[in-house]
């Protein structure tokens, strides 16, 4: 199938709200089936993640700080299904904007937003991983490439790989590859008609780690481009189970403040509300100094 007639197949597929997801994702799966997936061993430190708290709550567990563990309050997101638990962070990428900011704006889009919301508290953590994780990587879209260093050099080595493998001679495979995964790179950046672009991103997602499960391979989760920074951030969507069997581990609690101006609603500000808080061994911990709610 031609990338076009896919790309316009699969926007009416995830226009139509009485498809279901399944449907959605098989057609997914079928027009990527063959298609070559690039993998990175990530060698990233750690990871940000940042939490909503609701009115008046201060964290005490990093559990808090994790995956939410109600799967009948999750909805459909970028990468999962309504029900499905993930967990998402931000990733310290060689960008302008760092992983905090990164992980806030995904977090906050929405509050910032609706100017009816004045200020609210949020919990940032850092999360280190204590192995190499094994990821999906999509650094093709044109705006990700230009806006994050991390994703320019892996589009230029799977370039490299794709020319490798099939020779100079076949740039016409090669570019029907590229565009292919461009598309989808694209639907990731997507910041508008959510409804329609995270059905996709999200069967996309699923399709690609049954890819994994199917052919044996140990892959962890997903990079890609951050759309409420506007492609400049870095995102991470891994499986909970790196949460639950300690791959990953909280070892730094912070809170915030996100603050709107009273003189320009557009003015927003991220603003420090504690000290830094280190969990102990069971996830415990407490802040020694919160400022109090103006």
């Amino acid at each position: 199938m031609e990338v076009a007639q896919f790309k316009k197949e699969v926007l009416e597929i995830a226009g139509d709200l009485q498809s279901t997801q399944e449907e959605l994702e098989v057609f997914i799966y079928g027009f990527f089936l063959h298609k070559p997936i690039p993998i990175v061993l990530s060698s990233y430190s750690h990871y940000v993640r940042c939490s909503l708290n609701h009115s008046g709550e201060v964290f005490t567990n990093t559990a808090r700080c994790s995956y939410n563990p109600n799967a009948t309050s999750v909805g459909l997101m970028r990468c999962n299904y309504p029900g499905q638990q993930v967990f998402y962070a931000a990733v310290p990428a060689s960008s302008k904007v760092t992983p905090s900011m990164t992980a806030m704006l995904e977090t906050t889009m929405e509050h910032v937003k609706d100017h009816d919301v004045k200020k609210h508290r949020l919990t940032l953590s850092r999360w280190v991983p204590n192995r190499k994780l094994n990821l999906f990587i999509f650094p093709f879209s044109k705006e990700s490439v230009a806006r994050n260093d991390d994703l320019k050099i892996a589009n230029d080595h799977f370039n490299q790989i794709l020319l490798n493998t099939f020779g100079s001679g076949q740039m016409d495979a090669i570019q029907y590859f590229r565009d292919s995964l461009e598309f989808m790179s694209d639907v990731f950046t997507k910041g508008e008609d959510k409804q329609v672009y995270y059905r996709i991103s999200s069967a996309f997602y699923n399709c690609i780690m049954k890819f994994a499960v199917n052919k044996g391979m140990s892959i962890d989760g997903m990079l890609y481009s951050s759309a409420n920074t506007l492609s400049a951030g870095l995102s991470i969507v891994l499986k909970k189970e790196l949460i639950d069997d300690g791959t990953l581990t909280c070892d730094y609690v912070h809170m915030y403040e996100l603050q709107r101006s009273p003189s320009d609603p557009k003015d927003i500000t991220f603003d420090v509300v504690s000290d830094g808080a280190v969990p102990d061994m069971d996830g415990n911990f407490t802040f020694g100094k919160i400022l109090p709610i103006s």
